[in-house]
């Protein structure tokens, strides 16, 4: 009995390790989505503090992004290029250029300090529209090889 359990358990083996050399993929980018679709959220992030954005794959490791969302500086618009320096989880980098629409008649309570008092004033301010190139560095987790987290300085 323990002669086929342990001939049964090898023949198994066998035919796993041979199921498993069935195709051989030259090139691993042809098997990753060309499009990625995302929420993002966080301070200067290319979204703004939150929004949507998308990574398409041009050429390889480099995508064009775009994103649009809402900041505090008003409403977002950002566009650029990123590179990543491999297929699986890793750094990249990118270059990006983002329009921010700006606020009109911004109330905001600020804090004054006036010798041992502190007093607070409201404040109404015009935000003016501004533009901004943004260098960024990023690492990014892949799951299941089709899902991608990450995080970007």
């Amino acid at each position: 009995m323990k002669s086929l359990i342990l001939f049964l358990a090898l023949s198994f083996l066998g035919l796993s390790s041979f199921c498993q050399n069935k195709a051989i993929i030259k090139n691993p980018s042809d098997t990753l989505p060309y499009t990625y679709l995302g929420l993002g959220t966080g301070i200067n992030n290319y979204v703004g503090i939150i929004g949507v954005g998308a990574d398409v794959r041009v050429y390889h490791e480099f995508f064009i992004r775009i994103g649009a969302g809402l900041g505090s500086w008003g409403g977002k618009l950002t566009g650029g290029i990123r590179y990543e320096r491999k297929y699986t989880s890793g750094w990249g980098y990118g270059i990006s250029y983002s329009q921010c629409s700006g606020l009109n008649n911004y109330k905001y309570d600020f804090e004054t300090v006036s010798g041992t008092l502190l007093i607070t004033k409201n404040v109404t301010m015009d935000l003016l529209k501004v533009r901004t190139i943004n260098l960024t560095a990023f690492h990014n987790w892949v799951f299941k090889k089709k899902n991608k987290f990450f995080y970007s300085e």
